[in-house]
């Protein structure tokens, strides 16, 4: 039953997956799913979320949501700041900027109360990825670099591996390529240790982009390649999609015009259906790219002005101030809960000052008898030491005495014994003298005879 109450909820939430307007979800909208009666744990929906794909999107929204909802329900903090982080990815995914980032601010919040420095982490790289989406080089640094020190001492080796990622993308953009490089093979490390298709083909795709920008175009071919294989298996398009976009630049990049041109037309079959119009819009300006390399310039325009038009599209200054605006308001929100604590504390100090006057006299009286006790006792200590300094002396000249006497009494023993030695041995031919003196007589005798 509960995959078809799953359905259930997701039709019903097909309505909210659509680009918001700007709008978050009402709280009728949870009104009614609650009415379904179909919320198993938050984790559950969670980890679905964990396990669709990109090119489900939608689908992910969803489950996000759901999660959002079953974490309120059971008063989880923890997995509700995981709901929003997700919904934020999604609504990254959707191209709906300031619900990604309501989202993610959402989940700073619960983070920051949880004290989750892991969770905290989670939330700064994928704000760092909302900025880069959006184009804004400084801010998607900014926060890249916060996840990679919040991430770098945890043992989470998935969180690791996109934080490096993350730095590898911030030393792409600064031009500094042998770091980027650096970065990223450490990721696809992790990731071949992790065994994950997934990460593995993304290492292998990025490798491949900056290979590109060193104009290294064979070995960022070999790469992406690779990429494309393992993306191919898995049948995930929006990967594929990339791939695709990166081989055909690469082509350009070689002169291999023809060749670029059927990437380029694979990429766009691949993110037409899935509404990847990010993608779209980086391959509408290679297509440009390839039609003026190849002196067809009326083409060329027509795709400088469809590459344009997109990217207009998807960043407008509206969104740009809207962002701007949401970020001021939860760091002043911040500040003014920051300074709402100040003044509680500032009213218990009051409220503490107040009883100051009987507790300083207590204490007063208080250190007044430790200190004349601490005198007694430093007194009595100072006697105590004297008299264990001199016992101590004592039997120094005891230990010195009977060093003596034992020096003495070995010399005496060895003195004897060299004595005893010298006896020993008089007497040994004392006897050889006698037996020598005997058997001469027995001679004499037996002559006389």
């Amino acid at each position: 039953m509960k995959p078809l109450k799953i359905l259930l909820a997701g039709l019903f939430l097909l309505r909210l997956a659509a680009p918001a307007s700007g709008q978050d979800t009402l709280p009728g909208e949870f009104d009614e799913l609650r009415k379904l009666q179909t919320l198993p744990d938050a984790r559950y929906y969670n980890s679905l979320f964990e396990k669709t794909s990109i090119d489900s999107n939608d689908y992910r929204l969803i489950y996000s949501k759901l999660a959002y909802m079953a974490a309120i329900e059971s008063h989880d903090p923890g997995q509700k700041a995981l709901a929003l982080l997700n919904m934020g990815i999604a609504y990254n995914h959707q191209y709906s900027y300031n619900q990604a980032m309501k989202s993610f601010l959402a989940a700073k919040g619960l983070a920051d109360s949880l004290k989750s420095e892991e969770l905290n982490g989670s939330v700064y790289h994928h704000m760092g990825i909302l900025y880069l989406d959006m184009r804004n080089n400084q801010l998607a640094e900014e926060f890249l670099r916060k996840a990679y020190e919040v991430r770098k001492d945890f043992d989470n080796r998935k969180a690791l591996a996109e934080s490096l990622n993350g730095m590898a993308l911030v030393s792409w953009l600064n031009g500094e390529l042998d770091t980027a490089l650096v970065y990223l093979f450490r990721t696809l490390e992790i990731w071949q240790e992790q065994s994950s298709a997934d990460g593995i083909a993304r290492a292998y795709n990025n490798i491949g982009i900056v290979y590109n920008e060193k104009h290294d175009y064979e070995t960022s071919y070999s790469f992406l390649l690779k990429s494309l294989a393992l993306n191919t298996e898995r049948n995930d398009k929006w990967s594929l999609a990339e791939n695709c976009n990166n081989l055909g630049e690469v082509k350009i990049g070689m002169k291999d015009y023809a060749s670029a041109g059927k990437y380029l037309a694979r990429a766009r079959d691949y993110a037409t259906p899935i509404k990847a119009y990010l993608l779209l819009s980086d391959n509408y300006r290679y297509m440009a790219r390839l039609y003026q390399r190849t002196g067809q310039y009326e083409r060329a325009f027509e795709y400088s002005e469809k590459f344009h038009n997109l990217d207009d599209s998807l960043f407008n200054r509206k969104t740009y101030s809207i962002i701007s605006d949401l970020t001021s308001l939860f760091e002043l929100e911040k500040k003014e809960q920051s300074i709402l604590i100040q003044k509680q504390q500032i009213e218990l100090l009051e409220q503490k000052r107040k009883n100051d006057t009987l507790q300083k006299a207590v204490l007063a009286s208080m250190i007044m008898f430790t200190l004349i006790i601490a005198l007694v006792i430093i007194n009595r200590q100072k006697r105590i030491n004297h008299r264990n300094r001199l016992l101590i002396e004592k039997d120094l000249q005891i230990q010195e005495a009977s060093q003596l006497l034992l020096d003495k009494e070995a010399s005496e023993k060895i003195r004897l014994m060299n004595e005893l030695e010298q006896n020993n041995k008089f007497l040994i031919d004392f006897a050889l003298y006698i037996g020598m003196k005997n058997e001469f007589l027995i001679g004499l005798r037996q002559q006389l005879k």
